[in-house]
């Protein structure tokens, strides 16, 4: 079940250089990072979970992670637009929804089948496909969200940095 891991396990966040020219646009920009990064300790055990966690366990983290995507989501909505352009926060909000509905949908129907010691062909084949399906689509949103994140800090003259993660 080690395909299962989402690609987020692998995504580098970055933050703005501390040396940034706009304070303000670093601000914003490490504000929406930040809660990226809040969810990431969450999303890496709940993977690393999956083929040892009891299924109550890993229901009860995919029920708290759902929860943190919904309120990170709402916390970004609810910033304004910087200096009118709102392509970064849009771009994050897509970030936080991709991720929100694949919890809610794909993830919560593959909880099952993932818990059951032995799978049939059919449903190691629907794990699979399911697998594939949310790996290209989170690809795209991933993509789209560094293109966004660049472009902000082109515009704003500002230094990316991987941030800092192993907290």
């Amino acid at each position: 079940m080690k395909h299962l891991f989402f690609i987020f396990c692998c995504i580098t966040f970055f933050a703005i250089s501390g040396q940034a020219q706009n304070k303000k646009a670093a601000k914003y920009n490490d504000k929406i990072i930040n809660e990226q990064i809040k969810l990431e300790p969450f999303l890496i055990k709940f993977f690393k979970d999956f083929n040892s966690a009891s299924i109550e366990s890993l229901k009860e983290q995919h029920n708290n992670i759902v929860a943190m995507l919904d309120k990170s989501s709402k916390k970004v909505a609810a910033m304004p637009v910087f200096e009118n352009d709102g392509s970064l926060r849009d771009a994050a909000l897509k970030w936080f929804n991709l991720y929100k509905e694949s919890f809610e949908n794909e993830y919560k129907e593959m909880l099952p089948i993932i818990s059951k010691k032995d799978k049939t062909n059919e449903e190691k084949t629907k794990l699979n496909e399911m697998h594939e399906k949310l790996i290209k689509e989170e690809e795209v949103i991933d993509t789209e969200f560094a293109s966004a994140q660049k472009t902000f800090a082109d515009k704003h003259k500002l230094t990316l940095e991987e941030a800092n993660t192993s907290k």
